[in-house]
């Protein structure tokens, strides 16, 4: 996705950066860089850790360079996880669609007689809720959770994955269609 964020910004016809200075150029290229790279889950985990630490140590300051680029990250991650808070019906249909991609993966993988994980493996589609209810516990509301602690105004998100949370641990998978 990079690449494809700078071919765009940095086309001919985008010159919204022309203005920059060759150090603030290059420092926005790099934070770009970051930023994206930031939306990588695998990578999250640490860098969640690291700011809870700081929230909780009370030791969090937005003025320092390197907490600025960590609160960044978090926005970021954020955003790549709102599908997640918006309302039930909304998030329901963004979950399924990812579910069809994520099906065609698993159904490559399985064609190359490779092992294929749970998310991938559309025979096992009744085990959605628990999946949501798994990735809304463990990925999603500590994220914003994180996130509305430094930047309280941001409740919102919090509000609407918590009730999504709720939803898909009451329902089944065949109310998910009514």
């Amino acid at each position: 996705i990079y690449p494809h964020c700078l071919l765009h910004a940095f086309s001919q016809h985008c010159k919204i950066f022309d203005h920059l200075a060759p150090d603030d150029y290059k420092a926005m290229v790099d934070d770009m860089h970051r930023l994206i790279v930031a939306t990588d889950l695998a990578k999250h985990f640490r860098k969640k850790k690291y700011l809870d630490d700081l929230v909780k140590d009370k030791r969090f300051d937005d003025s320092l360079p390197a907490h600025k680029m960590h609160l960044k990250s978090i926005i970021m991650t954020t955003c790549d996880l709102s599908g997640q808070f918006k309302p039930f019906d909304r998030t329901r249909e963004i979950t399924f669609s990812l579910y069809i991609e994520l099906y065609k993966e698993g159904d490559w993988l399985k064609s190359k007689g490779l092992p294929v994980h749970s998310t991938l493996d559309r025979t096992r589609y009744l085990d959605i809720p628990q999946d949501q209810v798994n990735f809304l516990s463990m990925v999603v509301i500590p994220c914003v959770q994180l996130l509305v602690q430094m930047v309280p105004v941001l409740k919102d998100p919090y509000t609407l994955s918590c009730n999504n949370l709720d939803i898909w641990k009451r329902v089944s998978f065949s109310k998910l269609f009514h």
